[in-house]
């Protein structure tokens, strides 16, 4: 059996990211990237991504992970917690105002 709502999510997302364009997605999600890194207290995250990264930024805490991901749960921030660290996969949709929200609850971890 087709998955048939899968299908139609598929496409219209399809539409979605051709009307946008690959570049500006790109760029956009790079631009986030960048605020994380450039307002992310060093002194409580270790950088784990390296300099030539893809979308996604993760981040080793000074202190405990579970700790940090249940808080972001808290307030409807999506991470993912691997292998004692934070991973942040900022996209298109998202917003500055969002990712300063993200940034003032790490750097007061």
């Amino acid at each position: 059996t087709y998955n048939y709502p899968g299908l139609v999510g598929m496409n219209e997302s399809m539409k979605i990211f051709n009307r946008v364009g690959i570049g500006n997605i790109a760029r956009s999600i790079r631009k986030l990237n960048d605020l994380i890194l450039e307002r992310i207290d060093r002194k409580r995250f270790t950088i784990v991504t390296p300099e030539n990264r893809a979308g996604i930024v993760t981040v080793r805490p000074a202190g405990a992970v579970k700790e940090l991901k249940r808080r972001l749960d808290e307030k409807n921030i999506v991470v993912s917690e691997r292998m004692g660290c934070i991973r942040i996969s900022p996209h298109f949709y998202n917003t500055t105002d969002e990712i300063e929200e993200l940034l003032k609850i790490l750097n007061s971890y």
